[in-house]
């Protein structure tokens, strides 16, 4: 079989308080990285969580999108 395991190396557990905190970095236009960086997560998962909040309907489009603004 060829078959791969993709994004092995991902964290996808969140605490419901870093949800909140990305919840709130997100509203206030800060970027992916920064968030990243004050969560030490890796961007990528940080990208997840953002992907779970918006099929959720826990945050909208912004302008600037994933950079901030």
């Amino acid at each position: 079989m060829n078959k791969v395991i993709v994004l092995e190396g991902l964290d996808f557990i969140f605490d419901r308080y870093e949800l909140r905190e990305i919840v709130e970095m997100w509203k206030k236009g800060f970027s992916v990285y920064y968030m990243s960086e004050y969560l030490e997560r890796e961007p990528d998962e940080i990208f997840l969580a953002l992907l779970h909040l918006s099929r959720n309907k826990r945050i909208e489009a912004r302008k600037g999108g994933f950079f901030g603004g």
